[in-house]
């Protein structure tokens, strides 16, 4: 996952979108 402690653009954009999708079912209950 980790490439020399660096996070590729594409790795940020999946971490932040399952971070979000988290958030989201917490919210509603899920």
């Amino acid at each position: 996952m980790f490439r020399n402690g660096i996070l590729t653009k594409k790795q940020v954009v999946n971490n932040l979108s399952i971070l979000t999708e988290k958030e989201e079912d917490s919210r509603l209950g899920g």
